[in-house]
């Protein structure tokens, strides 16, 4: 199968967020010192206890606070920003590539690419991978694919799909829904 071309206005003129579920305006990530103990372990598990919120390791080890949130500026029924291309957009939002993005390749997909995301059930079982010498200290932890192929199993919402550019209407009613709880 050959993959489809385009010209290059094809490509500028095309808006990259069309269709998609908007996972970038319905989160905030937060940067957090990877655990190195089992006390780190611990409160990792006690965060992951309100309900919205979320880990999420990436392939260099970086740990971040997921919760989620909406923004108060999108639209949540067409998933599109109220102020965009205003000087009301916020400047993260207006110089982000959505060309190569990064929230479309991580959670509108059942393969995420750069992360793997832990709630209160998927960090169940990954805690069980771990191991702690007699001081407490983080010894032995998974990889990041034996991790990410540990918890693939476990369901975690939102889940947002996108097949063939599509988004489903009941992805964007879970995704409110998990929201709002």
């Amino acid at each position: 199968m050959t993959p489809t071309t385009r010209t290059f206005a094809e490509v500028t003129e095309q808006n990259p967020c069309a269709g998609c579920p908007a996972p970038c305006c319905r989160m905030q990530l937060v940067p957090y010192p990877p655990p190195r103990t089992a006390f780190d372990i611990d409160h990792v598990r006690y965060m992951l206890l309100f309900p919205g919120t979320e880990f999420i390791i990436s392939t260099g080890g970086d740990w971040s606070v997921l919760s989620w949130r909406t923004c108060s500026l999108l639209d949540s029924e067409h998933c599109t920003c109220t102020v965009h291309g205003t000087v009301e957009q916020p400047r993260i939002c207006a110089s982000y590539n959505a060309h190569n993005c990064w929230y479309r390749r991580n959670f509108v997909t059942d393969t995420p690419q750069d992360i793997y995301r832990l709630n209160l059930e998927r960090f169940d079982a990954w805690v069980e991978a771990l191991r702690f010498d007699e001081h407490g200290a983080l010894v032995m932890a998974p990889c990041f694919e034996d991790a990410q192929a540990l918890v693939r199993p476990i369901p975690i919402a939102p889940h947002f799909t996108h097949p063939g550019g599509i988004v489903l209407e009941q992805d964007i009613r879970v995704a409110r829904q998990h929201v709002a709880a």
